[in-house]
């Protein structure tokens, strides 16, 4: 149930009230100014596009983490405009949907040559438990 609630010098803000049953005892949480969210993992990897080159993933398990997002940005000196051939960094965000643990791996490839080997890898495994993430392992081989 949300509510709006008279929070400190007069402000208002939106709440939030959940009530929680153990055995015969109800306790009532209220939470001003907060939403439930959902623990999420930024993972950013080097990049270059202009090789043809793009890194890919895949998922061992599709119930715990979902893909959010997904941007590059290249490595440019303050205040300068990003220049063609530039490197910089692949970012990808995935947002826990359920619990267990999970194995992402990336691999750095040009998409169209299927015979070749990635230029890099990575790899994250990932357990989400009541609602918190945490990082187990991680490899990374960007030789």
């Amino acid at each position: 149930m949300s509510e709006t609630v008279k929070s400190g010098a007069g402000a208002y803000k939106r709440a939030i009230r959940a009530s929680i049953v153990v055995g015969c005892l109800v306790y009532t949480v209220l939470c001003v100014g907060c939403m439930p969210t959902k623990a999420s993992t930024t993972i950013s990897l080097p990049a270059d596009p202009s090789t043809g080159y793009e890194w890919t993933y895949t998922m061992d398990r599709q119930d715990v983490l979902v893909f959010s997002k997904e941007e590059y940005r290249a490595n440019t000196v303050l205040g300068m405009p990003e220049r063609m051939g530039e490197d910089g960094m692949q970012t990808y965000v995935f947002q826990a949907e359920g619990e267990g643990t999970v194995t992402i791996d990336f691999s750095y490839i040009r998409p169209w040559d299927k015979s070749a080997r990635p230029a890099a890898t990575a790899s994250y495994t990932y357990t989400v438990d009541n609602g918190r993430m945490t990082l187990d392992a991680r490899g990374e081989d960007f030789s």
